[in-house]
């Protein structure tokens, strides 16, 4: 039975207690039923404030959500304080931006720059949702979709027949189509400025 379905059931209780016992014995159920609500109040209270994720070191987490796109990252910085505070990681944002953004503007970098910051207003400058790319690319070597590694295909074998030349790498929105093996024509119909708003719309863990 969870917490409330009891309290409700235990609140019938003491009504009936009301009505069916002596005085005496009425205001002594009554005030054990008061201690154990207390009880059961702080109880379950210290239990919500401990529940967590079991957490890994905050060095491992950065390595798993540089393997993560934009979206998945901010998601991902829902889930429990430790996961938010790894995913604000300057490195993971730095690397975000050098992919999306690079190639069309020129930064100060300071102390203590803010990467983050920096992919958010440039993202929402260049309502950028469409260019957005994922973590994966389409190799033409092997046919197929694949992680990329410095932008390029991870096997070797692809590499060599390469060379230097970089994966086109996928939108988001392209990989899901992918491996649902279908197509679709929303994406094109979203208005820009939603899907801006959208992707910063999820509040900041305290």
């Amino acid at each position: 039975m969870n917490t409330s379905a009891a309290v409700s059931a235990a609140n019938l209780l003491v009504k009936s207690v009301e009505s069916a016992f002596p005085k005496q014995k009425k205001n002594l159920a009554i005030v054990e039923f008061k201690q154990a609500k207390v009880a059961l109040k702080r109880r379950t209270k210290g239990h919500d404030e401990h529940i967590d994720l079991p957490s890994l070191p905050q060095d491992i987490l950065v390595h798993i959500f540089s393997f993560l796109d934009v979206y998945s990252l901010l998601s991902s910085s829902q889930v429990s304080r430790s996961w938010n505070q790894a995913t604000s990681e300057g490195s993971l944002w730095r690397s975000l931006f050098d992919l999306h953004f690079s190639h069309k503007v020129s930064i100060h970098i300071h102390p203590g720059f803010d990467w983050r910051e920096a992919f958010k207003n440039e993202y929402i400058l260049y309502k950028s949702s469409k260019m957005l790319r994922s973590g994966r690319g389409y190799c033409s070597y092997c046919d197929s979709v694949v992680w990329h590694d410095n932008l390029r295909c991870p096997k070797k074998q692809c590499r060599l027949k390469s060379g230097k030349k970089p994966l086109d790498l996928m939108l988001t929105h392209q990989v899901v189509n992918y491996l649902l093996g279908t197509t679709s024509s929303s994406d094109e119909s979203d208005s820009e400025d939603e899907a801006v708003r959208g992707l910063w719309a999820y509040p900041t863990l305290q």
